[in-house]
């Protein structure tokens, strides 16, 4: 089973440390960027992932590096297309892929994460395998080298908000998720209305209003939003995937989930305990211990229903995403504890053991207090609770926005 937590570390290749007075040269990536959004361009970010390490949706990455580049710097393509140069330097060696967002509301910045995201009404692009492709066409430097002629193709509009989203579950205890009815959190849709500064604002939502089902909120696993959900409302967007449009929900994509006969839904979820934790050593590099997991949207509802010989689609729309304004989640009983001693395996963030609280001596291996909750919607837009907002003590710019919901964590106890 493999873990990303959301704070990728990414992997180097080692190699003996070795001193021979040489200067080892740095690589450069120089290329375009098109956008296709017509002639109301902003200033748009390209940002470098290590390739084991994409971005989200496709994995949980941190950009290696970025390069910013202004609205004015776009020429030519008549109404529809514009275009402006970047240069990526002083690369290690390494194989990246490059992704783009078009920031056209003035609201992302890169060094904080209610910021570093892309709202709706943004565009969103990428270096791609080949036109009929939207994988990632990867790129290798090495030696020095310097690869020119890459294109960024900026094409794609954001339609929907980023998943903000506040914490509704009271304490869990830790022996709860070894029960034989597994436990869950109530995540709930929030707008957010604040400022980092007069001229750095973030506004998202208004958050959507929930159906008119009653006790909605708590009873319906994917609470859905009003029929007369505005454009742009913050939501918790659901997605229980069918591939292969057959009609049946498709099983997670990873073995070991599927096996455990877990389901392929969106938004994915991830924790990571909050407090505080040792560094390790591992080829050449320093680590961050961490405990991280992954919990499940609706998954005891849905294997709730098959047990009982009920379709999944009762649930919600198979194959078709659709916005909820609070969620159950189920949590699961494993764990990856990234340290020094981790037998299990190894990834880019080094090596790991997996702790099941079915065993009660790794049960009480695990931390309790504070865990941070991030969700990862299919449109590759994130949240996660807590941020900056709480810990900073940033203003509301509306009474409905309460900052102080996005200071509650999960809290696990014993």
């Amino acid at each position: 089973m493999r873990y990303v937590p959301l704070l990728t570390l990414l992997a180097c290749s080692y190699e003996p440390p070795l001193d021979d007075g040489a200067t080892r040269p740095l690589n450069a990536i120089h290329g375009e960027v098109v956008f296709g959004g017509g002639p109301d361009v902003g200033t748009t970010y390209v940002t470098l992932f290590d390739a084991a390490a994409p971005p989200p949706p496709a994995g949980l990455g941190s950009p290696v590096t970025f390069t910013a580049i202004a609205a004015d710097s776009f020429t030519g393509g008549g109404a529809t297309l514009r275009s402006a140069p970047f240069h990526l330097t002083g690369l290690e060696d390494g194989e990246y892929v490059l992704g783009a967002l078009t920031d056209l509301d003035g609201d992302f910045h890169p060094l904080a994460s209610v910021l570093a995201g892309a709202t709706c009404g943004d565009w969103s692009g990428a270096h791609l395998a080949s036109l009929a492709s939207t994988d990632f066409g990867p790129i290798t430097v090495t030696g020095g080298r310097r690869v020119d002629d890459v294109t960024i193709l900026v094409g794609a509009p954001l339609t929907t908000e980023r998943p903000a989203f506040e914490v509704l579950t009271p304490p869990v205890a830790i022996e709860a998720l070894a029960a034989p009815y597994p436990a869950t959190m109530r995540l709930s849709a929030i707008q957010v209305d604040t400022a980092f500064s007069d001229d750095l604002q973030l506004h998202l939502g208004p958050e959507c209003a929930p159906d008119a089902i009653p006790d909605c909120d708590l009873a319906v696993p994917a609470c859905p939003c009003a029929v007369d959900t505005p454009p742009c409302a913050t939501a918790l967007w659901v997605l229980m995937n069918d591939a292969n449009r057959d009609g049946v929900l498709d099983p997670y994509p990873e073995e070991p989930q599927a096996s455990a006969g877990l389901f392929d839904v969106w938004p994915r979820t991830y924790l990571e305990y909050g407090g505080d934790l040792e560094t390790f050593e591992f080829e050449g590099r320093e680590l961050p211990e961490r405990w991280v997991s992954e919990a499940y949207p609706m998954a005891f509802e849905i294997l709730g229903t098959l047990a009982l010989g009920g379709d999944p689609s009762m649930l919600g729309p198979i194959g078709v995403p659709f916005p909820a304004h609070s969620l159950s989640v189920t949590l699961s009983s494993t764990f990856v504890h990234y340290h020094a001693g981790g037998q299990a395996g190894v990834d880019e963030n080094g090596p790991f053991d997996l702790v099941d609280v079915h065993d009660p001596s790794a049960a009480a291996l695990v931390p309790d207090g504070a865990w941070a909750v991030t969700l990862v919607s299919f449109t590759g837009q994130t949240w996660t609770v807590p941020n900056e907002i709480a810990a900073l003590g940033l203003p509301t710019l509306d009474p409905a926005f309460d900052p102080a919901t996005q200071g509650v964590p999960l809290v696990l106890t014993r």
